[in-house]
């Protein structure tokens, strides 16, 4: 065998090389020899000694890698003789730099039965089939790739007996996946670390990725090329991987696919298909953006979240597919086209949805967690089914814009709208369900149904319920035919607003009593309404409506709702009772007044008369919605003059709060008797959190400790978002068990203090 220094083409192959880049700065040169064929004895090495990290190292003679090994650059040369250099099984090669395979006029192979890592790029200098250059992959073989795969010339990855292996691609800096009938990788993983990610430079197919192909982590990129697998096989995206589809390209086809929870699947492209992966696979997050239109392919499960950046998602015109999301929906730019399809909301933690104006055709309220927020207004155009979980609208309305009175479908204690509903309505004789409440526990469920007595000019109406404000019993002055009321229920008020009042017609207000708590009795009980925006309880009538009678329909407490018949305008509704005959209430509150005092608030009332009386409770809100007990004052049982009472609350919130006077006769029974507002500048306690152990180990205990006493704690794993424990801190120093089967990582602590949140990280070993 002639030796690489004498060779004729030595100048030729060198001026290649250093062209390559093949050679590092500062790094010494070592040749193979003939005197020796294993890597670890330095006869086979022109230095004498083994190469070490350092070196640029050249293959003219066949050598066989027995001994883990690193280096600065590797050429393999074939020319007079074939060369080969083998890498034995459970051996290392790694080089730093680059690898250029040259062959002449014969081949030059790398044979791997064990692992190559390249560093640099993957050069491949051969000139035609006869005289390649290759790397022959074995069972178990596994080469990395940290750059890129160069054909100057003629090249090949493949196995000369079909066997399995795996080409990682897994780099630092941005990489392109060299798609060529010669470049085979049997088993394809991309787990690129850089922000680019690893991009495909051609269509796959099944000849070259004959097995599987995983998107391991970090972010691949079709390029706009064409996947296909062989049949059987998987298509992967694990857990914090993304997969980039862009052009018009489709999701990867032949292949069965496997989408793990933390993956995100993108279409960035023009027009696409969003397909619906096979073997029973869900996308986890799906992001729809780029240009032109994405069509579904088929139904769709999104078991994290769907995110609309640009473009436009159709449910697809003729098929209206449907989609079935767990987490949340969020638009932040793109357009949805619904068609006739359905979105279904069947998360079990809570979801959100920001719609962009695009409006829904069927929507199905499916939470079995915490229910569902609102991030703007959200528009149904056919049917809304209300399965479980509630949707709180805050400063939004969920729209139903189909004028059946069937579209809203299945609302229950359940399943209920927190905050405002608006419905469309036709004029007919339907009775339109509002399915409204103030909180999101199933007490706070607050139906009112409309019986439309074909009402014309009123388009849509807009219903929510709020708590009993502006009103003190002792302003009222309403009679009706049947009797003179005396109180409100202070549970609350139902607000109906139209687009405009009815020009014709009349309705029915039919408002559901079940968990108004307020001792209401048969026959003594009735709708009452007044101008919305009222300030006084002078204003409240009796509309013009007519009540049944005695034991009529909406009269018994056992009927569960209140009724006025024969309407003919809208406003703020409540539930009015009367003096009990003539005779004094049962306890008659005649003022409730609060004010601040330095750092504690001073609440008074004072009551007109008192029949088996047994306390007081105070309750403070910091949003007139949620209450806590703060104080209780004994009642004084029976009696008929004015009795004052005085309650403290010496912890204020800073700001506006919420105080509400309940009343517990001795047989238990209780009921609202005002609510009031007061501000308090009182500054608030700064809370502070510790969290020990930190790290700790999967299915163990972790300690809260804060200088307050009353919080909410969520835990949630920070890849995800998935929340993993929520539960209450009920004293400073609290224990937490939690729960098993949690994978090692990062997770967040979110502590909530009323309105002010702490966030903590908290590892897990």
């Amino acid at each position: 065998m002639k030796t690489f220094s004498t060779n004729r083409n030595w100048l030729v192959v060198l001026i290649s090389i250093l062209l390559s880049g093949t050679f590092s700065v500062n790094a010494a040169t070592v040749y193979s020899t003939p005197d020796g064929i294993l890597w670890s004895d330095p006869l086979s090495w022109s230095s004498g000694s083994v190469p070490t990290s350092s070196d640029d190292v050249i293959i003219q003679d066949n050598i066989v890698l027995d001994q883990n090994a690193t280096v600065s650059s590797l050429t393999i040369y074939a020319d007079p003789d074939p060369i080969v250099l083998t890498i034995n099984s459970n051996m290392t090669l790694t080089v730093t730099n680059n690898v250029t395979i040259t062959g002449i006029n014969e081949s030059a192979t790398i044979f791997s039965r064990g692992t190559l890592i390249i560093g640099g790029d993957l050069n491949f200098e051969g000139l035609d089939f006869a005289t390649q250059a290759q790397i022959n992959m074995k069972t178990g073989s596994i080469l990395e790739l940290k750059k890129n795969i160069v054909l100057n010339t003629y090249g090949r990855i493949y196995s000369s007996t079909s066997d399995a292996y795996t080409v990682r691609i897994n780099g630092s800096t941005a990489q392109t996946i060299t798609a060529n009938s010669q470049i085979r990788y049997y088993n394809l993983t991309v787990a690129n670390a850089h922000s680019s990610g690893a991009t495909l430079g051609g269509n796959i197919t099944s000849t070259m990725v004959a097995n599987n192909m995983t998107i391991e982590s970090g972010t691949f990129s079709n390029g706009g090329y064409s996947i296909a697998g062989a049949s059987g096989k998987t298509f992967t995206v694990q857990n914090g991987a993304t997969f980039n589809l862009s052009g018009t390209s489709a999701f990867p086809s032949g292949f069965n696919h496997s989408i793990a929870s933390g993956a995100v699947i993108k279409y960035v492209g023009g027009n696409q298909t969003v397909a619906a992966p096979n073997s029973s696979q869900a996308y986890h997050h799906l992001e729809i953006g780029g240009t032109g239109t994405k069509t579904l392919g088929g139904n769709i499960t999104v078991n994290g979240n769907l995110t609309l950046t640009a473009s436009t998602l159709d449910a697809s015109n003729g098929n209206n597919y449907s989609i079935n999301l767990k987490g949340n929906w969020t638009n932040n730019g793109g357009t949805f086209t619904p068609r006739s399809g359905s979105v279904s909301f069947t998360g079990s933690t809570s979801q959100t949805i920001k719609s962009n104006g695009n409006s829904f055709y069927d929507i199905t309220i499916n939470n079995t967690s915490t229910g569902i927020t609102l991030n703007d207004d959200i528009t149904i155009s056919n049917i809304a089914t209300l399965t479980d979980g509630i949707v709180s609208t805050g400063a939004y309305s969920f729209i139903v814009q189909n004028t059946s009175a069937s579209a809203i479908t299945g609302h229950s204690n359940a399943c209920f709208i927190n905050g405002t509903l608006t419905r469309y309505i036709a004029t007919n004789t339907s009775t339109y369900a509002f399915p409204v409440g103030l909180g999101t526990a199933t007490g706070n469920y607050y139906l009112a149904e409309l019986v439309n007595g074909n009402m014309t000019n009123t388009s849509y109406i807009s219903v929510h319920f709020g708590g009993l404000a502006n009103h003190v019993d002792a302003d009222m002055n309403v009679t009706d035919a049947y009797m003179t009321y005396r109180s409100m229920c202070s549970t609350g008020t139902w607000h109906i607003t139209p687009n405009a009042q009815p020009s014709s017609g009349f309705y029915d207000a039919k408002l559901y009593i079940t968990n108004m708590t307020c001792n209401l009795s048969n026959n003594t009980f009735a709708v009452l309404k007044r101008p919305e925006g009222s300030t006084s309880a002078a204003d409240w009538t009796d509309g013009g409506g007519a009540l049944n009678a005695s034991n009529g329909a909406g009269r018994l407490v056992s009927d569960g709702y209140a009724l006025r018949k024969g309407l003919t305008s809208f406003s703020e509704f409540g539930i009015g009772r009367e003096s009990s005959n003539g005779f004094p209430l049962p306890v008659e509150v005649v003022s409730f007044e609060g004010k601040a005092d330095g750092e504690q608030v001073v609440l008074n009332w004072v009551t007109a008369t008192e029949i088996q009386n047994d306390y007081f409770t105070i309750e403070r809100s910091a949003d007139g919605k949620e209450f806590e007990a703060i104080a209780q004052v004994d009642g004084a049982g029976n009696s008929t003059i004015l009795a004052q009472y005085i309650a403290y609350d010496k912890q204020p919130i800073e700001g506006t709060a919420y105080y509400r006077l309940k009343q517990t006769d001795f047989d238990g029974q209780s009921e609202y008797k005002g609510l009031i507002a007061v501000t308090s500048q009182k500054v608030a306690v700064a809370p502070e959190v510790s969290i020990y152990p930190n790290p700790t180990t999967t299915n163990g205990v972790i300690n809260i400790n804060t200088n307050q006493s009353d919080a909410i704690v969520k835990i949630i794993e920070s890849v995800s978002g998935r929340v993993i424990y929520t539960g209450n801190l009920s004293g400073q120093e609290n224990s937490i068990q939690l729960p098993t089967g949690l994978g090692a990582g990062l997770y967040v602590a979110k502590i909530i203090f009323g309105q002010t949140e702490i966030q903590r990280r908290v590892v897990i070993q």
